[in-house]
């Protein structure tokens, strides 16, 4: 997973807010979301209920390198 910084002001702005409260009284914060945050993990939870797999397909494994002809160290002869 890649994680960026949040190009947009306000969004920024909000997200500091949220930490902020959060930081200051966190069962408040947790009580004041609690809704939204049922309502993201009831889908993932029946999900793997059922072994519908991972969610995130995780990366191919990395095969042999393969020689390109032409190139210092190949097998190509002159």
């Amino acid at each position: 997973m890649r994680l960026a910084n949040l190009a947009d002001a306000v969004a920024r702005a909000a997200a500091v807010r949220a930490r902020l409260a959060f930081d200051a009284d966190p069962h408040a914060f947790r009580t004041r979301h609690a809704k939204q945050q049922h309502a993201l993990a009831a889908p993932l939870a029946a999900a793997r209920a059922v072994g519908a797999g991972p969610i995130v397909k995780p990366p191919a494994p990395a095969g042999p390198r393969r020689r390109r002809p032409g190139r210092v160290g190949s097998d190509k002869k002159a």
